[in-house]
């Protein structure tokens, strides 16, 4: 069993749900403790080692989560998804690819370049955070990033099929309320009916022209949920929907707030007694690198030899910790980690094993290539 594999077997049978971590953290604890890295745990169990320089530079955080979403329905799972079963070729089990694989290969590349030493001054931290939260609170990367922790670059474990990905879309989750007036059922025209109000946004949603803008390309709002009334024979005086909004360059959260309001004001043309409300419920930036930027050209160069292919340049629909470590701290940081993002998230998550292994391979040799290259002293 080669050690990359080892590692993903052992963090798959740990379960480390969001806000139960405690025994996942320990092994990464035990482990890169183990290996010479100094350790730092907070409250919210988010995970930083170091080993170099204090102030070192070349610097390098491979960021990583080592929390996963719950499984479902046990009876849609065809392994028990903590047994981190091996079949076909492929790693069974929750975070196989949504973060535990990826955070594997880093885990098995750090114990290599430890093995053989940090060049000069160079320095590495392995950053395992909390992440499958949209509570900005309880965000592992905030916190770690707040309390300075800084590199001259990162990469983060997101599964890429091994690919480049220089960024994606930030995400807006917002909800609407409409409000009206109760009455009896069988007699409509007293009371003021919020669903058909709601009626009327939703229409002025679903006709927006959302921005197109390279390199991210256009934004996407899909109205996921939907709660009003409370009995049929009752006029609903309140109706709630949340959306899912993905935003390209040059939107923000702020920016959504205005356009929705627009649209509740061309609403209104139609429905003059319309009582509407805007509440952001998720402000997510995007974010993204140059294809230029040095660590991207020693990535594609090392991935071209590792893997015998030439790996492509993209942009992910969904969104990652690369966001507040880009816009935020200034790190260019490049998404890089094995993996289908299909089966994030879903029953009978897997990871093909020789991705797994080609990743553990290729960060063995970037992080070399990265570390003993001159750059901006930033510290890590």
């Amino acid at each position: 069993m080669s050690r990359v594999l080892e590692i993903a077997r052992d963090l798959i049978r740990i379960p480390s749900l969001t806000g139960q971590e405690a025994e996942i953290v320990t092994y990464l604890q035990h482990f890169l403790g183990q290996r010479g890295f100094a350790v730092e745990v907070d409250d919210g169990q988010n995970v930083v080692a170091r080993r170099g320089s204090s102030n070192g530079s070349p610097s390098v955080i491979l960021c990583g989560h080592h929390d996963v979403v719950p499984v479902g329905d046990r009876g849609n799972w065809q392994v028990d998804p903590f047994a981190a079963e091996v079949r076909d070729g492929q790693l069974w089990g929750r975070g196989a690819v949504d973060a535990k694989g990826p955070l594997a290969a880093f885990l098995a590349a750090a114990e290599a370049v430890a093995q053989a030493g940090l060049p000069g001054d160079a320095a590495l931290a392995v950053v395992s955070v909390r992440e499958e939260t949209n509570d900005l609170t309880q965000r592992g990367i905030l916190r770690v990033l707040g309390r300075g922790t800084r590199a001259d670059v990162a990469l983060v474990g997101e599964a890429t099929g091994l690919d480049l990905c220089l960024g994606h879309r930030g995400r807006v989750d917002f909800a609407i309320e409409t409000r009206g007036r109760t009455a009896h059922g069988s007699m409509p025209e007293r009371g003021v009916n919020a669903i058909l109000h709601m009626a009327e946004v939703a229409r002025e949603l679903e006709a927006m022209t959302l921005p197109n803008r390279a390199p991210l390309g256009p934004g996407t709002q899909n109205i996921g949920v939907i709660r009003g009334g409370v009995q049929p024979n009752i006029v609903p005086d309140r109706c709630r929907i949340e959306i899912d909004r993905r935003i390209t360059l040059g939107e923000t959260p702020e920016s959504v707030r205005a356009v929705v309001e627009a649209a509740f004001e061309r609403a209104r043309l139609r429905v003059s007694a319309l009582d509407a409300s805007f509440e952001l419920l998720v402000g997510f930036e995007p974010s993204l690198i140059a294809a230029d930027e040095p660590l991207v050209t020693t990535a594609s160069t090392i991935a071209r030899r590792v893997l015998g292919r030439e790996p492509k340049t993209y942009y992910m629909q969904g969104h990652t910790d690369q966001e507040w470590l880009v816009n935020m701290a200034k790190i260019p940081t490049l998404i890089l980690a094995p993996g289908d993002m299909g089966f994030a998230h879903s029953p009978n998550e897997r990871v093909s094993i020789a991705e797994l292994e080609a990743a553990a391979a290729l960060y063995t040799e970037l992080l070399p290539a990265l570390l003993g290259a001159s750059s901006a002293r930033r510290g890590a």
